[in-house]
């Protein structure tokens, strides 16, 4: 019901619809389920929601540090790549699981 590919021969009455499988790159959406969403702890979920608002931060802190002159624009940068590392190093292992 939900195939990604499309048989152009069936569409026009020319033949029966042919089989798909999974190498021809024909995959329903129930077998695509587990390879992109996987579950997600509650500790891993939290720190990511952290993380990301973290994040947020320094995006607000850089935006705020250019439009007063500030100078700590480095602060705000450091903000921003440090939480992204960190949301990397929290949700990469779920994948490698």
């Amino acid at each position: 019901m939900y195939e990604l590919g499309f048989e152009w021969e069936h569409f026009f009455g020319l033949g029966e619809p042919k089989p798909k499988s999974v190498t021809s790159g024909a995959m329903r959406i129930k077998d695509l389920w587990p390879l992109v969403f996987r579950m997600v702890s509650k500790r891993r979920l939290g720190a990511s929601m952290i993380f990301l608002a973290l994040a947020f931060v320094g995006v607000f802190h850089a935006f705020v540090s250019v439009a007063f002159h500030t100078g700590l624009l480095s602060v705000a940068i450091g903000t921003i790549v440090g939480s992204v590392l960190c949301l990397v190093a929290v949700n990469v292992p779920a994948y490698l699981d």
